[in-house]
């Protein structure tokens, strides 16, 4: 089995996790159900400081988006926090409100994956083929990110090299990114699919 069917079985499933069983039901925050591959894929995520828009990369990034359009439909990261905030760098979230998160799931870079700016819907990781249901968003350009540097791709498997997966760019609401402090909610996310 491939690596890229082996992570779509795991979050087609998304039944078996690391350290909790997640959980969740088909009421979501709306959008449809099922993932299309060839569909354009925007959210809607509602805070408690406001609304951000942003567009997913689906064309470069299928397999993160993916994972985290069927999340969201699941209502996974609904009312779950910014656990991390790091300012003049980035907003983490992607634990369920009940402190879940799922199973590790294997990378697949695009060499078009940059982190250029402010905005940057990307996967946190603790290192290579380690992503789950966390991602952040920027608060600037972070190219020591970027899992390619110059067209060619870094040693993403040697500990201490960051490669995260870019995934989607904030089109709306930029100001409400900067003003998430850690603690603050993400209330829902609403999938719009094109």
């Amino acid at each position: 089995m491939t690596n890229i069917l082996k992570a779509t079985a795991l979050i087609a499933s998304a039944t078996t996790v690391a350290l909790f069983t997640a959980c969740g039901d088909d009421s979501g925050s709306g959008g449809s159900s099922s993932y299309d591959p060839n569909a354009s894929y925007s959210v809607t995520i509602k805070t408690n400081k406001g609304d951000i828009e942003a567009d997913l990369y689906n064309d470069i990034a299928g397999v993160y988006v993916e994972n985290f359009v069927n999340l969201a439909n699941r209502g996974f990261y609904t009312n779950s926090q910014w656990h991390r905030v790091i300012p003049g760098f980035v907003i983490q979230g992607g634990i369920s409100a009940e402190g879940e998160q799922i199973d590790q799931f294997e990378d697949v870079f695009h060499p078009n994956m940059k982190h250029d700016s402010a905005g940057i819907l990307s996967m946190a990781n603790a290192g290579f083929n380690t992503n789950t249901s966390q991602f952040f968003i920027t608060h600037d350009a972070t190219p020591h990110l970027d899992p390619y540097v110059d067209g060619e791709l870094k040693p993403c498997a040697v500990r201490g090299t960051s490669c995260h997966a870019v995934f989607g760019k904030v089109t709306e609401g930029m100001d409400i990114v900067l003003s998430i402090e850690q603690g603050d909610v993400m209330e829902s996310v609403a999938v719009h699919k094109r």
